[in-house]
């Protein structure tokens, strides 16, 4: 039987709730910022991947997703997240 070691991710935005295995991953080691080392993980919420790259892409640091389910231009309306 083969043991299988599933792992969580955490970045800036919060814990991914998909698992990967150790295979899955690259060594990134060397690139990681000295900030996202020192992040307390245990109060983070868990994120879906859509989350985090719609939070990337918009380079947001208030942890909130614009989601409109209209056509809003302003992107004004409460649809937020």
């Amino acid at each position: 039987m083969k043991i299988v070691f599933l792992y969580k991710v955490t970045c800036q935005y919060g814990v991914l709730e998909n698992t990967f295995e150790v295979r899955q991953f690259v060594n990134l080691k060397n690139t990681c910022p000295n900030e996202l080392k020192q992040i307390n993980i245990h109060n983070f919420k868990t994120i879906t991947i859509i989350e985090v790259s719609k939070l990337y892409s918009s380079g947001s640091t208030t942890g909130r997703t614009y989601n409109s389910r209209r056509n809003c231009k302003k992107k004004t309306c409460s649809y937020k997240k």
